[in-house]
């Protein structure tokens, strides 16, 4: 855009603002509103995918009752988000200082409040179309059509206006002609981006009524302001039959609602196009009539169009997508046994299991899948893979037996209706999954994997070992395995009744095979699913449902990155734009969340899926804001190391001596890191640093790793204290006397 690239080489603060500016103007831009019509009414029929709300004020209004905007209102998490604000703040103030040094630049204003605020009323970010380039005639740019609509209401900045104001003023700084200028012949009044020489794709600007447009395509631009005007003679999306069944299925007509639709036949032929032109520039055109091959042995053109809706209903987030289908089905379409998941299932569910999923799965369908695309793709390869897994079988089964069939002895045998769950058992250094799956022919199937991992170990030399015991009157098989994977992983399998079990995790088998025996509450006790459990629809058959305990999976989410935060900061000296010790307690950022819930029904024609939670398209908004403070952040941060390449001439020094007062303050920031890590544990602050070095699951070494408690370089021990607003940390300092923190001695504190 506007000759960022040669602007960049220069260095240029006023360049680096100006690229920015665009970017924030971009990023600010998509994450608003549009007008008038609705983006279905304003965008041709054939479009490819949208995504779009009709009223992004109302959809504000209704997030304030939102599980995320509770998380954000708290107290503790105001406070953290301070830092991070403050330097968003300062690197714009620093970006609009360096700025102003540069001509055309000199009075310029702009701040973060005037970028983020105003009310917005409808918005769509669209891609009409994209036409490839002709290589063969020349060409190098495609016609991308994308094209975003905003609606700017009270508040909101002119995006047009300060887009222009930044082009006018480079303009100016530079010497060049460059500017937005009306389309010559177009009686519609957009504009243009003329006077940049470079080969790109257009930047077009134009307005209808309080609708601002921008696009990289003329085709896109008419055919939107052309809708608009109400000069359009073609057909709209809105016309469309599959789009109006859609919406009529889905039926969240809400004006709040955001809405996404993709054309899937059309994005799967442009792929197609994108991937034969590229065969063709690597000289492979051998394999360009193949591309059509594996599509239609995937049968993915079946799919034509989805079509998704969300809304905000008294704290939940609530979404609903069809997708409609055509045709017999086949390829992946057929990997859907068309038989209804088996909720008695649900029976072996524990009732505080952090998610699982229930689906159906013809296994064998898939195993035929991916070997017909391997012989579509290459025969060659095909015959090879089909006589080295004949082979195997082979040699599986020893001489003188019928070689294991891996299709139709085991994969052919397990299914259709399948259980993946994770247990919370889980930890930060153990995964913990299971999945349980229906059996046909129990015997064979346990059998012919016993065979396959003995022949596995027998290939590895030992590496791979399986063992077997019996637990619980049920044979358990178990892999062991070599090296430091042997640490986290205990994979195993057995059959119970009519179920395959397949784990991760020794403990979680066995805890499965006590439950048969003695059986306990399952899911269909536990209230937050049966909250949502209850709106399934009566009378229809379900392809699939899952469930997440949000609480818990934020919870040991939440967990693992202050862990690795501060794992890098310990290890890299990297200074976050955070202050790790205001971290709010897990307790905060949870409290508010609940859990989630999805299902879907087949239909003839298409499937409907739904999905209940706390948490919807505002996650979006608040993306964006993080995205547009991190963007100034870093963009200053790298700034400021380009100019000191340029400026500061590299001379040889001797290696920086770290002081004792140095080692210090790294010790304290280690202690200081490892209370917070204790802290969000315990949901309190330790009595003493000797609380830090407690194993728990997930720290088995303590808070402070394996190091333990260092002293000081002087021999002495670290001071910590609880204060009735957080606590202190201090080194008695050179002179060994403990002055409270004053004198010599070298504190870090916590309010």
């Amino acid at each position: 855009m506007i000759r960022a690239k040669r602007v960049c080489a220069h260095r240029t603060p006023a360049g680096l603002f100006l690229a920015a500016a665009i970017a924030l103007g971009g990023i600010a831009a998509a994450a608003h509103a549009q007008e008038v019509l609705g983006a279905d009414r304003l965008l041709p029929e054939g479009t490819i995918l949208v995504f779009s709300s009709d009223d992004l004020a109302a959809s504000s209004q209704a997030e304030a009752g939102m599980p995320l905007a509770k998380i954000l209102a708290e107290p503790d998490v105001q406070t953290f988000l301070e830092k991070p604000k403050e330097m968003a703040n300062e690197a714009l103030a620093k970006l609009l200082e360096e700025a102003r040094k540069e001509k055309g630049f000199e009075d310029f204003n702009i701040s973060l409040d005037q970028l983020l605020s105003g009310s917005y009323g409808r918005f769509f970010l669209a891609l009409t179309h994209v036409g490839l380039p002709d290589t063969q005639a020349g060409e190098k740019i495609p016609d991308i059509g994308l094209i975003v609509g905003i609606e700017c209401k009270e508040g909101a900045p002119d995006w047009q206006a300060l887009l222009k104001e930044l082009v006018n003023r480079a303009a100016s700084s530079s010497g060049e002609q460059i500017s937005f200028r009306p389309v010559a012949g177009e009686s519609l009044g957009y504009e243009e981006l003329v006077g940049d020489e470079e080969e790109r794709p257009p930047m077009l600007i134009g307005k209808a009524g309080r609708l601002q447009l921008f696009s990289l395509s003329h085709q896109s631009m008419k055919a939107v302001m052309e809708r608009a005007a109400g000069q359009a003679q073609e057909p709209c999306l809105g016309d469309g039959a599959r789009y109006q069944k859609a919406q009529k299925m889905i039926g969240l007509d809400a004006p709040s609602a955001s809405r996404f639709y993709v054309n899937i036949e059309k994005a799967i032929l442009l792929a197609a196009d994108i991937a034969k032109l590229a065969l063709q520039e690597f000289d492979q055109t051998q394999y360009v009539p193949r591309v059509d091959q594996v599509i239609d042995t995937l049968g993915i053109l079946a799919l034509k169009e989805a079509v998704s809706a969300g809304v905000f209903e008294d704290g939940v987030a609530v979404s609903r997508a069809w997708i409609a289908t055509e045709g017999e089905p086949k390829g992946l379409l057929k990997l859907d046994p068309g038989k209804p998941i088996d909720l008695s299932m649900l029976d072996d569910i524990p009732q505080d299991t952090a998610s699982f999923s229930l689906f159906s799965l013809d296994v064998g369908a898939l195993y035929d899948l991916v070997m017909d695309v391997v012989r579509t793709v290459d025969e060659g390869v095909y015959q090879q893979a089909d006589q080295t897994l004949q082979g195997i079988g082979a040699q599986i089964a020893g001489e003188g037996n019928p070689p294991l069939d891996l299709r139709n002895d085991v994969l052919a045998n397990i299914g259709p209706s399948f259980v993946y769950l994770a247990p919370k058992s889980a930890s930060a250094m153990v995964p913990s999954v299971f999945l349980m799956a229906e059996v046909r022919e129990p015997e064979k199937v346990i059998q012919s994997l016993k065979s396959i991992f003995e022949f596995a170990s027998a290939m590895s030399n030992g590496a791979v070992k399986l063992r077997s015991s019996t637990y619980k009157e049920t044979e358990v098989h178990q892999i062991e395995l070599e090296g430091q994977a042997a640490m986290f992983l205990s994979p195993c399998f057995a059959v119970a009744g009519n179920r395959l079990c397949i784990s991760l995790n020794l403990g979680d088998l066995k805890r499965h095979l006590r439950r048969g025996e003695k059986p306990g509450p399952s899911i269909r006790e536990n209230p937050e699913f049966q909250r949502f459990f209850s709106r399934l629809p009566e009378g229809k058959p379900l392809g699939s449902l899952s469930y997440t305990d949000v609480r818990f999976t934020v919870e040991s989410l939440y967990g693992q990155l202050v862990t690795g935060l501060q794992g890098l900061n310990m290890m890299t000296g990297f200074e976050l734009p955070v202050d790790m010790a205001l971290l709010p307690q897990t307790e905060v950022i949870t409290k508010h969340l609940f859990g989630s819930l999805s299902y879907s029904v087949s239909e003839q024609d298409g499937a409907l899926m739904a999905s209940y939670g706390p948490v919807g398209g505002e996650i979006v908004g608040a993306l964006m804001k993080g995205v547009v403070g991190g963007a100034l952040i870093v963009g200053w941060q790298r700034f400021e190391e380009e100019k000191s390449r340029v400026t500061v001439a590299p001379t040889p020094t001797e290696p920086a001596q770290q002081t004792p007062e140095d080692r210090v303050r790294i010790d304290l920031s280690n202690l200081k890191a490892g209370v917070t890590i204790f802290k969000l544990q315990n949901s309190r602050l330790p009595d003493a640093l000797e609380d830090l070095l407690q194993p728990t699951e997930a720290y088995p070494n303590g808070c402070l790793g394996p190091g333990g408690i260092p002293s000081d370089p002087w021999g002495n021990a670290y001071q910590y204290k609880r204060t009735d607003s957080g606590y202190v940390l201090w080194s008695f300092g050179p002179n060994g006397a403990d002055e409270g923190g004053e004198g010599d001695d070298i504190k870090q504190e916590k309010k």
